[in-house]
């Protein structure tokens, strides 16, 4: 299941390095995001000021993405795109394993595009504005994405001479 996630993260994120089973190492950072949750209930913090509960999320990034999360501090707020995955613990004495969800950032959004996007879509979606979210041009709010052209367009006036034998 892909989803998006927005969180702040619940402390500094630690790189370390894991050998697969091809024999590869790779970079991992594994990191806990604070997910806000606008129906969660209002309940007194320690400053005893009013607070909703957020709900923790436990995330995992790999390879170029576990660098840049690694560069994150306690408290960032941290957008991306998701892939949900399931990790199994087996305590001792317990028959079955306890199965959790564990969430694989696939591409970060260091704008908070994604969420805003995806957040005016199911709203479109749940209000009827439209039925068949795949069917659906992109949002005028959406604003048009600047793809840069790796390679710079080609004059058509200039000649090019040919290189010279050395």
């Amino acid at each position: 299941m892909k989803t998006v996630i927005s969180g702040r993260l619940i402390k500094k994120p630690e790189l370390k390095s894991v050998v697969l089973k091809d024999g590869r190492e790779e970079v991992v950072c594994d990191y806990s995001l604070w997910v806000s949750d606008t129906s969660a209930p209002v309940r007194t913090g320690s400053d005893g000021k009013p607070h909703k509960a957020d709900i923790p999320f436990s995330c995992t990034a790999w390879g170029d993405n576990a660098r840049e999360v690694a560069e994150k501090g306690a408290g960032d707020i941290l957008t991306g795109s998701y892939t949900m995955r399931y990790s199994e613990i087996r305590p001792a004495g317990i028959e079955k394993p306890i199965v959790s969800p564990v969430y694989v950032i696939r591409r970060i959004d260091p704008e908070n595009k994604i969420q805003k996007q995806m957040s005016e879509l199911l709203t479109g979606y749940e209000t009827g504005k439209f039925d068949d979210v795949s069917r659906q041009d992109p949002q005028p709010d959406f604003g048009e994405r600047e793809i840069a052209d790796p390679q710079p367009e080609k004059e058509s006036n200039l000649e090019i001479e040919p290189e010279a034998d050395v």
